[in-house]
């Protein structure tokens, strides 16, 4: 017998087929890894929706602490008494004033080309502070309201029920010209 015919004779009976077996993935093999990668992509895509939305509510959240932060800032730098008289401060002037503002925190004039809207509340009682007994008259507990208010979106601030989407920063601030003493 010729030897090559030999060795394929022997290779079939073993059940071993005459072709060279090919490197690759089986059909079964590719059609499991494609249905991993989906379900992996399906739930990842899921997840987007999610993530744009906290994306949204974390941009929101910091530009509305910008706008808090800036006005106290500037209710701390404002002058009590312009004049130098002993009068009621000038910061309660404040009290009640509505500002507006853009996507950037910019300030603008009128509620229809604004984003964010801002509330000021000075409290006009003196300040009792821990461990004294009467109010100083040189401080003032001043309160900012900042709502995302894009247009066509109304916000309440005196009604927290129907309307809680307002953040609220507050701080005390003081005369830095007590008793007619530059204390700076």
């Amino acid at each position: 017998m010729n030897a090559p015919l030999a060795s394929t004779l022997e290779n079939e009976s073993a059940g071993v087929s005459p072709r060279r077996k090919q490197g690759g993935f089986s059909l079964i093999e590719v059609v499991v890894a494609v249905g991993i990668v989906a379900t992996v992509f399906v739930a990842l895509m899921g997840m987007i929706p999610i993530g744009i939305g906290t994306m949204k509510d974390a941009a929101e959240i910091t530009m509305k602490s910008q706008i808090g932060q800036k006005l106290i800032g500037e209710l701390q730098l404002v002058e009590w008494r312009p004049d130098g008289g002993s009068g009621d401060s000038v910061i309660v002037n404040y009290d009640g004033e509505e500002r507006y503002y853009d996507e950037y925190g910019l300030r603008v004039k009128t509620k229809e080309e604004s984003t964010y809207t801002a509330l000021v509340e000075v409290n006009p009682a003196p300040v009792i502070l821990p461990n004294t007994v009467e109010g100083n008259a040189f401080m003032k507990y001043v309160s900012v309201k900042v709502a995302y208010t894009p247009p066509g979106l109304e916000v309440d601030f005196d009604d927290d029920i129907k309307s809680p989407q307002y953040s609220r920063y507050s701080a005390i601030v003081s005369d830095l010209k007590m008793r007619g003493e530059d204390i700076r």
